[in-house]
């Protein structure tokens, strides 16, 4: 066994303290805060302002046109692939995608 290899692996605060400085761990724990509650807003519009715009009756059959888009499913070779959730997923990003263009547009106007 090699023993000149030295690591102290005693606690020590100041050490601990520099290596968060160094390494921007405060800054990263915020950005992932934030990112989270930007996350929750972003999917509270969508899920209840921008989606129920599209999600009504136009059939007049007594469910959301959504729900009945949501639940297509499409079956090849004995697997089920659930192609509505897909393009729900794939409408609300682009919602998404198209209100941070917006807003990135807005602020580098006024920046």
């Amino acid at each position: 066994m090699n023993t000149d290899l030295n690591i102290d692996l005693d606690f020590n605060f100041v050490h601990f303290i520099k290596f968060l400085k160094q390494n921007n761990v405060f800054g990263a724990a915020i950005a992932a805060i934030l990112s989270d509650r930007i996350n929750e807003i972003t999917n509270s519009l969508t899920d209840n302002i921008l989606l129920p715009i599209i999600n009504r009756d136009g059939d007049g059959d007594g469910e959301s046109d959504i729900k009945t888009i949501e639940d297509h499913k499409v079956k090849c070779l004995g697997i089920t692939f659930a192609t509505g959730k897909f393009l729900m997923a794939l409408i609300r990003f682009i919602i998404v995608t198209y209100i941070i263009f917006i807003v990135s547009a807005t602020f580098k106007k006024f920046l």
